[in-house]
């Protein structure tokens, strides 16, 4: 468990430390909505019922069922007092709706506490609202955007697990999301498999604040039924490229936890950025032709910068190119 677990006041002053030393964190005690530090789910029920939100099938479920962890699920329109009072279950298979809303309700937002600090880091961050029942999991993943993490515990418990990126080839990645179903295990086999990772494991209360660096894997467990906000944030120019503009692998994802720090990139790296920026700018005939000729450079750029090759499970990387070859045909990615 961790033990990096810091007071309301300390905020202001550990955060850019943590932001340099790539560790996580919890804090305790800052306020959340309204001044008050968490709320229960009825009386956010009550507050933000009428609110619209999008509400999507249970990734979890997703993969149980082999479906394209790059490509598939949908999402639905529904509103904050249907999801929790469950009655957007019926329109999934899995009969388990939540939401993972990509920008949170502005009449959340502005109810929010501010974070001591923040706006100084970065005055426009990304929020976004997490819900979902208990015994819901999500994926192991990394998050696309290259942002720095912070998540407040509205209400619930969360089991949260980190992994380094350096893991990733362990992981068997498709895309930014991995292959491997813990919902396989019971609990002593997914504890040893977390162990071999050496993972780190952060139990969220109601009102705690999680930071997490950048490109982490994480995997969520919903202990009781729970909702969080995520503050995303302090993105550099580099990492903006590499998150908006190319696919996301677990090689780029090594290669881009490069460039977190713009002060201790070598010269050797920023040719290699170089390389993939004037590579992207190219003119080409089809989509496909940008894919391969970008994979192929990423490939050799990380092979470059963690010699000798370290070994990717037989299979995965055809897994992988067959999903992003789709998203090219749905005209999703490196559309001309």
């Amino acid at each position: 468990m961790t033990k990096r677990i810091f007071k309301s006041d300390q905020f202001r002053e550990k955060l850019p430390e943590l932001m340099n030393t790539g560790q996580h964190a919890i804090f305790r005690g800052l306020p959340l909505l309204d001044g008050e530090t968490s709320v229960p789910i009825g009386n956010f029920r009550k507050r933000f019922g009428h609110l619209e939100i999008p509400v999507h099938e249970d990734y979890g479920y997703l993969m149980n069922q082999y479906h394209d962890s790059i490509t598939g699920g949908h999402s639905l329109w529904s509103t904050v007092r249907a999801l929790i009072d469950g009655e957007c279950d019926q329109w999934f298979s899995s009969q388990n709706a939540v939401c993972s809303s990509k920008r949170l309700p502005s009449a959340i937002e502005r109810r929010l506490e501010p974070l001591p600090g923040l706006k100084a880091l970065d005055s426009e961050p990304v929020l976004k609202m997490f819900y979902a029942k208990e015994g819901t999991r999500t994926l192991l993943h990394f998050d696309q955007d290259h942002r720095h993490v912070l998540l407040r515990q509205v209400c619930g418990r969360k089991r949260v697990v980190m992994i380094e990126p350096s893991q990733h080839e362990h992981l068997l990645p498709i895309g930014h999301n991995s292959t491997l179903n813990f919902s396989l295990l019971n609990d002593d086999e997914r504890d040893r498999l977390f162990h071999s990772f050496s993972a780190e494991i952060a139990i969220l209360e109601p009102g705690d604040l999680l930071y997490m660096p950048p490109l982490i894997w994480h995997y969520i467990e919903y202990v009781s039924t729970g909702l969080s906000i995520g503050h995303r944030f302090a993105r550099n120019s580099i990492n903006k490229f590499f998150s908006e503009d190319l696919h996301q692998t677990g090689r780029l994802q090594n290669i881009a936890v490069r460039y977190l720090d713009g002060k201790t990139v070598s010269e050797e790296e920023m040719a290699s950025f170089a390389e993939l920026q004037n590579m992207f700018n190219r003119n080409y005939s089809t989509g496909y032709e940008k894919y391969f000729a970008l994979d192929s450079l990423i490939d050799e750029i990380y092979r470059r910068m963690f010699s000798p090759p370290r070994f990717l499970a037989i299979g995965i990387r055809d897994l992988e190119q067959k999903g992003f070859l789709q998203l090219v045909k749905m005209g999703k990615l490196y559309s001309n």
